[in-house]
C-alpha cells in the first residue's frame, strides 16, 4: 500500500490556480446533461453547472448534486451524492453520501508561513490584483496536487473528510462524518477524527476470495441468482459464472471533452 509523502506538503488549491496548468472549467448545460444522460451518465443538478474538462466515465454511473473542482474519474455502478471533488479518481460500486469533501489540500506547515500568496498567485488567492505587488512572483515551489484514489465497492457516509492523496482501498467503509488523513487497507471500517480502524468487514478467508475474483469487474446482473447477503452463496455464485466463462463488464469510457459539439 502507497503511503502518503510526509516531506511534500499537500498544498490547498483555489479553482483558477490549477486552471493555470492546462485544465479547464465547462458549462454544462441541459443539451449537454441530456447528451451524458444518453451516454449513461446521470446528474440532479437542476440548472447549469460546471465540470473540469478532464473528467472521465464510465457508464452507468450518476454524479447527482457533485461539485467537481479538478479532474474526476468515475467508475460504472458508482455515485455521489453531493459535496466537494478534487482530484478524486473513484472506482465501481462506490457509494458515496452527502456532503462528502474528497481531496481538499492543507497548507505548509513547515514553513516560514503558511500563507498561500507565497507560492500561488494571489490573484487566486485574494480575488484581484495588488497594484503594489508590482511583477512580484512566488518563489516557493510549485506542488502539484495529489490525485485522491477511492476503490471499488467502498461506502463512504455522510460529511467524511478525506485528504488530498489518500488512497481507499476496495470494500472500506468510511464512517459518517469521519476525517481521513491516511491511507484505509481493503474492507477496513473506519470512523472518527482522525479516522481509526475499528473492524474489518470480513474475516481474511472472505476478504482474500473477494479480492481474488473481484466481483466488481462484472455487471451485477450477471449475479441474479443468488442473494446478496449470504455472502459465501454470492462468491460461490460469482466463482461458478467466472469458471463458466464470463466476461468482465467493459463499457466505452466517456470523456467530457468527446461530448462537445464543434466551437
Amino acid at each position: 500500500m502507497r503511503v502518503a509523502s510526509i516531506t511534500r506538503p499537500r498544498i490547498a488549491a483555489s479553482d483558477n490556480w490549477y486552471l493555470d496548468r492546462g485544465e479547464s472549467l465547462i458549462q454544462i448545460s441541459s443539451d449537454l446533461k441530456i447528451k451524458l444522460l444518453e451516454h449513461g451518465v446521470s446528474t440532479l443538478h437542476g440548472s447549469t453547472f460546471k465540470l473540469p474538462s478532464d473528467c472521465e466515465f464510465e457508464p452507468p454511473c450518476s454524479i447527482k448534486w457533485m461539485q467537481v473542482h479538478h479532474s474526476l474519474k468515475l467508475g460504472a455502478f458508482s455515485y455521489a451524492v453531493s459535496g466537494y471533488y478534487f482530484g478524486a479518481n473513484i472506482g465501481r460500486y462506490t457509494s458515496i453520501g452527502e456532503s462528502v469533501q474528497i481531496g481538499r489540500g492543507s497548507h505548509p506547515v513547515g514553513w516560514a508561513s503558511t500563507s498561500p500568496v507565497f507560492y500561488q498567485r494571489h490573484e487566486d488567492v485574494v480575488g484581484f490584483r495588488i497594484p503594489e505587488v508590482g511583477i512580484y512572483k512566488p518563489t516557493a515551489p510549485y506542488i502539484k496536487a495529489e490525485e485522491t484514489f477511492i476503490g471499488s465497492d467502498v461506502y463512504i457516509g455522510h460529511g467524511a473528510f478525506i485528504m488530498q492523496g489518500v488512497r481507499i482501498g476496495n470494500g472500506a467503509v468510511v464512517g459518517a462524518h469521519a476525517v481521513v488523513t491516511k491511507d484505509v487497507p481493503d474492507f477496513a471500517i473506519v470512523a472518527g477524527s482522525p479516522a481509526r480502524i475499528r473492524k474489518m468487514r470480513f474475516p481474511n478467508r472472505i476478504i482474500e476470495r473477494i479480492t481474488r475474483l473481484a466481483w466488481w469487474d462484472y455487471a451485477f446482473w450477471e449475479f441474479k441468482a443468488t442473494d446478496v447477503s449470504q455472502v459465501d452463496a454470492f462468491l460461490d455464485c460469482v466463482d461458478a459464472r467466472i469458471e463458466s466463462g464470463l466476461l468482465p463488464f467493459a463499457p466505452a469510457k466517456v470523456k467530457l471533452t468527446d461530448l462537445l459539439g464543434p466551437e
